[in-house]
């Protein structure tokens, strides 16, 4: 896997947050290199009334800035800092409803923590079990965001892994009963 060049541009941004929301900076980062390739103005229409889509570096979408976090304007999100504070709590309430399951996690990020939860009823906690029933675009995003986690972890070099499915992240959120 090819690395951004600007991949290192917000690291102290990135760890800021991730200390904050309680989580590991590393799945942050790799979170932000998948969403947006570090550009803190990207962004993604959605179908719905102007201006929504997804927003920034972690790519909120509107709808979840204004229903969680009271942001009204959207525009906010491309605001580096609070991006990824908001970006980084959301990743951390999935973590926690995906009981540490980083698999879990990302795919409810990506697709909605609903779908997941429903799939999760059904199926079990087994991140190969729900596999097959996720969106083909979700499964190639978990895929894409474990692959930059090992390409990040070697260029740390510090022996900083990320827990992949079926490992549990206890490392990577605290419990706080938000769900």
């Amino acid at each position: 896997m090819v690395l951004p060049r600007n991949h290192d541009r917000y690291d102290e941004h990135i760890k800021r947050a991730a200390r904050t929301a309680g989580i590991d900076w590393l799945l942050l980062k790799v979170v932000v290199a998948q969403e947006s390739r570090f550009d803190p103005k990207a962004f993604r229409k959605e179908p719905g009334p102007p201006g929504y889509g997804s927003y920034g570096l972690t790519q909120i979408l509107s709808s979840t800035a204004a229903r969680d976090y009271g942001i009204r304007d959207p525009k906010v999100l491309f605001d580096v800092d609070t991006n990824l504070r908001i970006g980084a709590d959301y990743l951390r309430r999935m973590l926690v409803a995906c009981k540490g399951d980083v698999k879990l996690a990302l795919a409810s990020y990506n697709c909605g923590p609903g779908r997941v939860r429903a799939l999760v009823n059904e199926h079990g906690w087994d991140y190969d079990k729900v596999e097959p029933h996720l969106p083909l675009t979700t499964q190639r995003y978990v895929q894409k965001v474990l692959a930059y986690r090992d390409a990040f972890a070697k260029k740390v070099g510090d022996g900083h892994s990320v827990a992949a499915g079926g490992e549990k992240a206890a490392d990577h959120a605290r419990d706080d009963g938000v769900t």
